[in-house]
């Protein structure tokens, strides 16, 4: 059997088991063989509404990874109360962390247009869903997307010479403007950019009580080491693609 129907094989087995029966036939058939770019709305048991999917974009692979493969299934925490999702693309991680804290109030960001649009499209049910246009960045600056044509899961910022609709954040700026007194969890998978983050100015993630972070060393060099180093004093797990930083007591 090829690779490439191999992973149709795999893919379509994790669909049938986490699906209703007639619902993961129906997504069988639009993922792999329907040629039209449309948004499908996916209904997953024990969620309480429906998710909305783009066809033959990123948006696939990112939902069999985080709802079949369980990429965010880790020991969770007692009871945290807020979240901040940097980059939360059209939030189907913060979904999963949803799942198994009902009242956990979370901070969407995300810097690009079509994403932004079908975040806020997955979330505008929920009240205690925020989200900002925009991206984490340790000072003050003009962003912009490098490569506009990139996957919708791997768009790339760097600083430009010039204004740009794409607003910068540090974590205290988000602290201040929601009002809060501390973050429970930070979740960063910001595409090379956590070298930036954690260069500099991170006394406030610091003081969130766990980090769980992707980093991109083959995207930009020492960017694993940059967190590895500021995050030497925490308790260090992995999992899957994540590092789990948490304070040591």
């Amino acid at each position: 059997m090829s690779n490439r129907l191999y992973s149709i094989y795999k893919n379509v087995m994790n669909f049938v088991k986490l699906l209703w029966f007639f619902n993961g036939i129906i997504l069988i058939y639009i993922f792999y063989f329907s040629k039209k770019k449309w948004i499908h709305y996916i209904l997953i048991p024990w969620y309480e509404y429906p998710i909305a999917v783009r066809l033959w974009t990123s948006d696939v692979p990112t939902f069999s990874q985080i709802f079949c493969h369980n990429d965010y299934e880790f020991p969770y925490w007692k009871n945290p109360q807020w979240m901040i999702d940097a980059w939360a693309n059209v939030w189907y991680a913060a979904l999963r962390f949803r799942k198994h804290y009902p009242n956990l109030r979370i901070i969407c960001i995300e810097p690009e247009e079509s994403n932004y649009n079908l975040l806020r499209e997955n979330v505008w049910r929920y009240e205690d869903i925020f989200c900002i246009k925009g991206w984490l960045w340790n000072r003050k600056t003009y962003l912009k997307i490098i490569d506009t044509k990139a996957e919708k899961w791997g768009f790339e910022l760097c600083e430009s010479d010039t204004q740009t609709d794409i607003q910068w954040y540090s974590i205290e700026d988000i602290i201040s403007q929601y009002k809060i007194n501390s973050i429970d969890i930070v979740k960063i998978d910001i595409e090379w950019s956590e070298k930036e983050v954690f260069e500099k100015n991170t006394e406030r993630i610091e003081k969130s009580n766990t980090i769980v972070i992707e980093t991109h060393e083959r995207m930009r060099k020492w960017s694993h080491a940059t967190v590895i180093k500021r995050m030497e004093n925490w308790n260090c797990s992995r999992c899957w693609e994540n590092i789990v930083f948490t304070p040591i007591i």
